[in-house]
């Protein structure tokens, strides 16, 4: 029995954050002694001695003796909080007792957003962990509509898109409400769906544009009516930098 009196002190007082020298002063009971059944030392403890620590840690003498045995929600909320950073460990006995403060809705209701968070945070672990660096495009001076893609700097980026093979830095305000100054834009190397963004070259100079049909016309229209819409029978002469996936904006 001392062993498993020592093993519920040693869960107990990490579990409340009492020291063996606080229980001491709440019990009343010598820290030596205290010390000797936290070590498994004292084979035979005295009755009185298991009660005042009891009353001091609001629990029953069949659960301090391992009368009753603990169950595996029991055992995994104690490994949760033992292995929970010391940080941690005050919000998440907070966010316990604010939860069990809440009625029967507000529970259900805190579990859910609780559980949504989670996934979330979960979805972008996994993620994270397949991200990678492409290929970042930054135009050289002045852009207006088109911008000289031969001329631009080259940067890396990484990012969570599988797809992406290419980026390009947004610097002009013109493509507002599209896409804003520092945006950085994520490109697919496949060729456009109906409305969906693309960047065309023409020659040596590169174009966002909105692609559509009509009437057997190919139109890559402006994002933000500066420049003019291609109204093309044919792609002949363009190219495609890549499609529009995502955008990796800085808040």
């Amino acid at each position: 029995m001392y062993h498993i009196v020592s093993e519920r002190l040693k869960e107990l007082l990490e579990v409340k954050s009492i020291s063996l020298n606080q229980l001491a002063d709440l019990s009343g009971i010598p820290f030596e002694t205290l010390r000797n059944l936290y070590y498994a030392k004292n084979k035979n403890p005295r009755l009185d001695t298991l009660t005042a620590i009891c009353k001091s840690l609001d629990i029953s003498m069949d659960y301090l003796t391992g009368m009753i045995k603990r169950d595996r929600k029991e055992m995994s909320w104690i490994k949760l909080y033992q292995d929970c950073d010391s940080d941690y460990k005050d919000n998440l006995i907070e966010l316990v007792e604010e939860h069990l403060a809440c009625g029967r809705h507000g529970r259900g209701v805190s579990l859910n957003i609780t559980k949504f968070e989670a996934n979330y945070t979960r979805m972008l672990r996994t993620r994270m962990d397949k991200r990678h660096s492409v290929t970042c495009l930054i135009p050289d001076g002045h852009v207006e509509d088109g911008f000289s893609y031969s001329s631009c700097k080259c940067d890396r980026v990484e990012t969570v898109f599988e797809e992406a093979y290419l980026a390009i830095k947004i610097t002009t305000d013109n493509f507002i409400p599209s896409f804003f100054y520092g945006d950085i834009i994520v490109l697919a190397n496949r060729y456009p769906k109906e409305g969906e963004k693309a960047v065309y070259t023409k020659g040596s100079k590169a174009y966002f544009r909105e692609y559509s049909r009509e009437q057997n016309k190919i139109i890559l229209k402006t994002l933000s009516g500066i420049g003019e819409d291609f109204v093309l029978d044919s792609m002949d002469g363009f190219g495609i930098l890549g499609t529009y996936i995502n955008v990796i904006r800085w808040i």
